[in-house]
């Protein structure tokens, strides 16, 4: 019968001890009949050749799984994004013709409120006396008060205020 040995191993070298105290060991496994090692090496690849194989068609099965649920779920949610999609679009349509209606409505009543043979006398009568006011005696006086002229004249006078009080030099 033949004995496999082992190549021999060495250690390697410390730094504290000697070269020479190096050893070098053999080991010698049991022996065993080489006609069952010829026959359980072949099976056990097979057995593992097998299970890498059934490891590889799980392995797609699953993943293939997974993909065909994935695109369901994502066809399901492209289905609930364009009704939804579509149901704003219906909805803001009604509120705008809604609304379209409601302010035609609104514009109709209040010109028809405008155009009443009431509102014209109120407005003359508001016409009227907003000319008398204005051209009358107190007119001139409205206009003293009214005149834009009193902002310039009141930016000049708060400058010349903070140039006496001494707040601003004025160097020239």
């Amino acid at each position: 019968m033949l004995a496999t040995t082992k190549p021999p191993t060495t250690t390697a070298p410390s730094h504290n001890k000697p070269q020479a105290a190096l050893s070098t060991t053999t080991s010698t496994t049991s022996t065993t009949p080489p006609t069952i090692l010829n026959h359980i090496i072949p099976l056990l690849a097979t057995t593992l050749k097998t299970l890498y194989q059934t490891h590889l068609l799980l392995f797609s099965l699953l993943f293939s799984t997974l993909t065909l649920l994935l695109v369901r779920v994502l066809s399901a949610l492209q289905l609930l994004s364009c009704t939804l999609f579509l149901f704003c679009n219906l909805v803001l349509y009604r509120t705008l013709f809604f609304l379209k209606a409601i302010t035609m409505e609104t514009a109709t009543l209040s010109w028809s409120i405008w155009d009443s043979r009431k509102a014209r006398q109120i407005r003359k009568k508001i016409e009227f006396e907003f000319f008398v006011w204005i051209l009358g005696p107190g007119g001139n006086l409205l206009c003293f008060l009214l005149w834009p002229g009193w902002i310039v004249l009141g930016i000049m006078v708060w400058g010349l205020s903070w140039v006496m009080s001494g707040v601003i030099t004025v160097s020239g």
